[in-house]
């Protein structure tokens, strides 16, 4: 069934003038009160488009694609959440019917990792800086604290923030497990007879460089399966999947609290 979105299509927005400067060396919490704001922009703006994706699966035997038209839909507790619609009548009708290895859901909802709702569920450090698309670039690292809530935090993420204009440029993720798989493979590389075993695990990208209005919305997305064998110093390849979005087009629809967090589909 197709759903039927009560909006008005607005081709252009102009979300209120933030502040979007961060301090040149920002401390910890300079750098999260600034996410923190951006997180309450994009709560009061970025949820309220749609778009086309294209997910590619790059796999040992080749490409495939799928195409969805991507929106947002109101659920019970009047949060928002992905919604996809076939592009056509020949490829998958759902996510869910497309033989992908993994793929992340609500793209957008990296920056609600920052909001103060998520702060007790949270360790927040700086990460340095570097350069993102030719852009001096600020890390913040969120990393799960105790006790540790399925659905809530999850996520070992690092958001990079442009140094001059504040715009949220990327986010560096991997799943709480998946983290720890990694670690330990590190350790053991410092023992003396090295790995006794493959490890495992995904690493996500999520690039913000789609801009409307005053607001960087995810363009891409790209999810990494790497397996080390044993003592192997290179990473063999297991997938790759790039989920692309094009063609933003907001809504004039009102919004509530409480949106999604990325989450892993597969």
């Amino acid at each position: 069934m197709l759903l039927h979105v009560a909006a008005v299509l607005v081709l252009t927005v102009s979300p209120a003038a933030p502040d979007a400067t961060v301090a040149a060396d920002p401390t910890l919490p300079q750098a999260l009160d600034h996410l923190r704001r951006l997180a309450q922009r994009y709560e009061d703006s970025a949820l309220r488009f749609t778009c086309d994706e294209t997910i590619h699966n790059h796999s040992h035997t080749g490409r495939k694609d799928y195409s969805f038209r991507y929106i947002y839909r109101r659920r019970d507790d009047g949060s928002l959440d992905d919604y996809r619609q076939p592009a056509s009548k020949r490829g998958p009708q759902s996510l869910d019917e497309a033989p992908l290895p993994s793929a992340l859901q609500r793209a957008y909802s990296w920056i609600f990792l920052f909001d103060p709702s998520h702060a007790p569920y949270y360790d927040y450090s700086l990460a340095g800086t570097k350069m993102v698309d030719e852009r001096t670039a600020i890390g913040i690292r969120a990393h799960p604290g105790e006790p540790r809530i399925e659905g809530i935090n999850d996520w070992v993420a690092t958001a990079w923030i442009c140094k001059e204009t504040g715009d949220l440029l990327k986010v560096e993720a991997i799943s709480f497990d998946d983290h720890a798989y990694r670690e330990a493979r590190e350790q053991s590389m410092r023992h003396p007879n090295g790995p006794d075993r493959n490890y495992s695990f995904t690493e996500l990208t999520t690039v913000f460089d789609m801009t409307r209005g005053n607001l960087s919305l995810p363009s891409e997305v790209q999810l990494l399966g790497l397996t080390y064998h044993k003592q192997d110093l290179k990473p063999r390849r297991d997938f790759l999947v790039r989920q692309i979005y094009l063609n933003c087009r907001f809504y004039k629809v009102t919004t509530s609290t409480g949106a999604g967090l990325p989450d892993l589909s597969k």
